[in-house]
């Protein structure tokens, strides 16, 4: 029978600090959890043109909120990555040679838009239990 605490361990300063995890492929993302003191300033702040409308106890069309959502994590949630493009240049060991894509709020906003399937990936990341879990973080930091 497992432990509770095994289970439900929460790393606190990785949630707040970010972690580094595989999204797809060799693809890895720094993330810092969807429910961090950054990220809850950010949603306050985002929600503040709707506040009069939560008052009425109406809600943010959707439209909207899938903007916020998109900003709460480009914004917040989502630190760096280790994501490259080809440069159309060819190395000596005959492979096209590539460049590492500056992280960027932005930036992560236009790959989100044009590839949903990575904003997918992302929020799979902070949904995880795994992601965030004590357990897991002091495994990885033995095996480092």
């Amino acid at each position: 029978m497992a432990k509770f605490s095994d289970i439900y361990a929460y790393d606190k300063s990785a949630a707040e600090e970010g972690v580094w995890s595989p999204v797809s492929g060799s693809i890895k993302v720094k993330v810092r959890s969807f429910d961090s003191a950054h990220t809850r300033a950010l949603r306050k702040k985002l929600n503040e043109p709707y506040a009069a409308l939560l008052r009425l106890g109406k809600e943010i069309p959707e439209d909207d909120q899938n903007e916020i959502f998109k900003k709460l994590i480009s914004q917040s949630s989502l630190l760096d990555w280790n994501l490259t493009e080809g440069t159309g240049e060819i190395g000596a060991d005959g492979k096209e040679v590539e460049r590492k894509i500056p992280f960027s709020a932005d930036t992560a906003e236009k790959f989100f838009d044009e590839e949903p399937q990575f904003l997918r990936d992302v929020i799979a990341v902070l949904t995880s239990n795994e992601t965030f879990k004590k357990r897991a973080r002091e495994a990885d930091a033995k095996n480092s």
